[in-house]
């Protein structure tokens, strides 16, 4: 040991102190130089990827943003859509009560056309009443059918 305690170093690394190495000859300046670039390059490079995250967030940002309004046209077209389907269904269920007005129509125009069919069948039956025709009293008198007075 060389009386110089590991807390005492890291001290005097803290400081900016030259550091000496473990077998008592100080670091040439070449050798500092070499390790100043090492670091430095180090830096960078993990500069480097700190870019690397800021563009890939950028890119999300953006892909979220296409598939955002991507998703704001579906869901207007298929907001179109159900009102489109609102309105047909309306129209379905009108053709219930348009049908419906149609039938009873028939049913009463059928039951007339029965009713005078059934009528006429009736009547065409019947014994016709014979029709005699009796000379007024105290009248000249008619002359017989076919005769001459």
């Amino acid at each position: 040991m060389d009386g110089v305690s590991d807390d005492d170093r890291s001290a005097a690394d803290r400081r900016g102190a030259k550091s000496v190495p473990s077998d008592g000859s100080p670091m040439s300046e070449d050798r500092l130089r070499r390790i100043e670039d090492g670091v430095r390059d180090l830096k960078s490079f993990i500069d480097g990827f700190r870019t690397v995250p800021q563009l890939a967030l950028s890119a999300i940002a953006i892909a979220l943003a296409a598939v955002a309004l991507l998703l704001t046209i579906v869901i207007f077209a298929l907001n179109n859509v159900n009102s489109q389907i609102r309105d047909l269904g309306a129209r379905v269920d009108a053709i219930h009560g348009q049908l419906a007005e149609e039938f009873r129509a028939m049913r009463a125009e059928t039951a007339a056309q029965t009713s005078a069919i059934a009528n006429s069948i009736t009547a065409a039956r019947q014994v016709q009443p014979q029709i005699l025709v009796v000379p007024a009293p105290g009248g000249p008198a008619l002359p017989p059918p076919g005769g001459k007075p």
